[in-house]
Order: C-alpha cells, then sequence, then structure tokens
C-alpha cells in the first residue's frame, strides 16, 4: 500500500490471479491475468540497475523485468522467423547473387557522408 498525500492506493492478487486496484477504496480497474512464477538468480549489479529503474519508472521490479522479458523474447522470435524465411527462400531458389549484393553495399558507401 502506498500513500500519496491523503490519498491511499494499493493492489493485491487474491486466489483467482485477479489483480485488483483501489484508490481511496474504491476499486477503479480488476484484471485477471494468469500468472505464473520464475525464480532466477541476477548479479548485484543488474539487481541494482533494476531497482533503479523500477523507483525512477514508479513501477514494481516484477513490472520491469515482465517488460524486460516480453521485449527479449519479440526480439529473438522476430529473428527467428526471420532467418526461417530466409531459409525458405533459399530453398525455393528466391536469392540475390553475391556480387548484387556486394555492388549495392558499395554504392551506398560511396554515398555516405564522412
Amino acid at each position: 500500500m502506498r500513500r500519496y498525500g491523503k490519498f491511499v492506493r494499493k493492489a493485491y492478487i487474491n486466489e483467482v490471479h485477479r489483480i485488483t486496484i483501489s484508490f481511496n477504496g474504491r476499486y477503479i480497474m480488476t484484471t485477471k491475468t494468469k500468472r505464473q512464477q520464475v525464480t532466477f538468480k541476477i548479479p548485484k549489479e543488474i539487481n541494482d540497475r533494476l531497482e533503479a529503474l523500477a523507483i525512477a519508472t514508479r513501477r514494481t521490479k516484477t513490472f520491469v523485468l515482465e517488460e524486460a522479458v516480453s521485449a527479449y523474447l519479440d526480439y529473438n522470435e522476430w529473428q527467428i522467423q526471420s532467418i526461417l524465411r530466409g531459409l525458405e527462400d533459399m530453398k525455393a531458389g528466391i536469392v540475390t547473387p553475391i556480387e548484387d549484393v556486394i555492388a549495392e553495399l558499395e554504392a551506398e558507401l560511396e554515398n555516405c557522408p564522412d
């Protein structure tokens, strides 16, 4: 429970995985989310950075970790899917000769301001 002047905000999770946030006794948001607990160890330096970010953003460490894991998974899933599509293109004969790729890159480098 946190106090903001005369206001009180609290959040709790009940047995059916319902997150409820109340503001001065009035319920303002309830969401149903199935959640599972994951436990792992991290170096103290990363934990310190995590705590600092949570404080700076006025979020919980759990929120920050969920966002970080989600972003990591999104990026890596996208990367794997892109690789698989490239392999499918290669098997289907949809390829660009290396000479064309090199020529395109060299043309871009010539137009690049230094």
